[in-house]
């Protein structure tokens, strides 16, 4: 879950959320009755490793005991903490974890233990470090033994340690024996495809980062032995996902396009991308009904499911909450003074003295975008650095502060403002967001003392996960022409689009 219990609802259409999450769980658990089993890989409690912020703990609190309550209330029956649940040391973490009834696996796994609720079918579950990797296989023989249908293996070692590794290493890479392997923390954006290391081994699979996916992992007993993997679904599930994200770049070429051949070109392969669309979902696949087989998938979690009616109402608890849980830690902070001879910020409308045909374009650089409102209806809404606190304000997030520093300018900075109530004139992306603190420029006019180029790396600190779709969705190049014109970067601007074209 990598902390989220909402997705944050900066891109056109943003998954996940513990009331989806728990929709999908629930249904799963009506349709299958007792086969279903719920474990977390790991990676739950927080987003970063950087330590909490003072200021941030009451809300992180609140934040952390929804999520763990959300994982009790669904019956996982426990988790395998990973580095990111150590941020505020593993004493923080056990309390937690045992506050809410939620077990930690990991050392009772490192030998297995066997789970489920019916008799005809259980789970053998398995943790896999770099210590016990060659001795896994025989493990899993064991469980076997002692009843397991099939056996699952939970790791934190990376997908290069089974595959990169099998040549140097083949006694940790080979597992004939253990069926599942799910790649607990691993970091991908979008879930990768479920694959075999070779024909003999497991199925590797993970459900990406952020819970924005549910890994869904299928066991289908027809008759004793061993287990084939029927990826259909999966092939299917991953054209699904390539052809929406084609039709939002198309989509988005169309609006910045005034070439009319261009535009019909364009439209024609939207249409196109929507009939293959309609056709992949009413597909269904027969039934395989001559062996034993397992279904791989992700689902993602996405505004088109509705959210759990109990689960949802205690997220709306806790966003009620986040005003007075971030007023009570703020009043103990002490806002980050401005030092002498040091830069600090100052504000938009200071800059507008001396740049006003840059401060103009800024203020004026909001466009249209494609997006989904809350049933996951297609929509229009502004989009741009200016109207960066007013998203916030729609969303009722302007006293989140995970979600304060990337709509303001120098949250938390000396000059700046580390109080939500306090932003002042800071709303928005404004000029120091990308060029650093002005402080020293506005006082000597020494082009030296401010950022002028400003790198891709600067737009990735806050354009990253799951703030946009995929790290390959954010174009530098392309985001760069929606915010450079006359009196801002228009030199830059005429260079990137003469490129364009040749």
């Amino acid at each position: 879950m990598r902390g989220w219990v909402e997705p944050c609802g900066c891109t056109s259409e943003p998954l996940g959320g513990i009331a989806r999450l728990a929709r999908v769980v629930l249904d799963s658990k009506n349709q299958y009755g007792l086969g279903v089993s719920l474990i977390d890989g790991g990676d739950v409690l927080f987003d970063s490793l950087k330590p909490t912020n003072p200021a941030d703990l009451c809300q992180e609190n609140a934040r952390i005991d929804l999520l763990l309550s959300t994982l009790h209330d669904l019956s996982c029956i426990g988790t395998f903490p990973g580095q990111y649940d150590d941020v505020m040391g593993v004493d923080f973490r056990d309390e937690k974890l045992k506050n809410h009834k939620l077990t930690n696996l990991t050392e009772s796994a490192k030998n297995g233990f066997i789970t489920g609720k019916d008799p005809a079918f259980r789970l053998g579950i398995l943790f896999l470090d770099e210590a016990n990797a060659s001795s896994i296989d025989a493990k899993a023989t064991n469980l076997k033994n002692e009843g397991a249908k099939a056996v699952v293996v939970v790791t934190h070692q990376p997908r290069s340690f089974f595959f990169a590794k099998k040549a140097a290493m083949p006694d940790k890479a080979e597992m004939p024996h253990v069926d599942i392997v799910i790649l607990g923390v691993e970091g991908e954006e979008t879930p990768p495809v479920a694959q075999k290391a070779d024909s003999e081994g497991p199925v590797f699979v993970s459900a990406g980062k952020q819970g924005q996916y549910l890994g869904l992992v299928e066991f289908r007993f027809n008759k004793e032995g061993g287990w084939t993997l029927d990826d259909r679904q999966q092939k299917r599930q991953l054209r699904i996902s390539l052809l929406t994200q084609r039709i939002t770049t198309f989509q988005a070429q169309m609006n910045d396009s005034s070439d009319p051949t261009l535009k019909e070109f364009l439209k024609t392969k939207i249409s196109d991308a929507r009939e293959e669309l309609d056709e992949l979902a009413a597909q269904k696949d027969a039934p395989v009904t001559d062996r034993n087989y397992l279904v791989a998938s992700t689902i993602a979690l996405s505004r088109k499911i509705d959210p759990n009616p109990s689960f949802d109402a205690k997220l709306k608890a806790y966003e009620s909450k986040i005003p007075e849980l971030v007023a009570q830690c703020e009043s103990k902070i002490a806002c980050p003074e401005a030092v002498a001879n040091e830069a600090h910020f100052v504000g938009a409308e200071t800059c507008k003295s001396c740049h006003n045909a840059a401060y103009e374009f800024w203020k004026n650089a909001v466009y249209s975008v494609p997006a989904t409102d809350e049933k996951g209806n297609s929509i229009e809404r502004l989009s741009g650095h200016t109207k960066a606190y007013e998203t916030l304000a729609e969303k009722h997030k302007t006293e989140d502060r995970s979600c304060v520093g990337c709509h303001t300018t120098g949250f938390m900075q000396p000059g700046g403002f580390c109080k939500v109530k306090e932003v002042g004139s800071f709303k928005g992306v404004q000029c120091e967001s990308c060029h650093g603190a002005g402080s020293l420029h506005v006082a000597t006019a020494d082009k030296r003392q401010i950022k002028r180029a400003v790198p891709e790396a600067t737009c990735r600190g806050c354009h990253h996960v799951p703030h946009i779709p995929t790290t390959e969705s954010f174009n530098y190049e392309q985001r760069l022409t929606k915010i450079l014109g006359e009196g801002h970067g228009a030199l830059l601007l005429s260079k990137i689009k003469h490129q364009a074209q040749n």
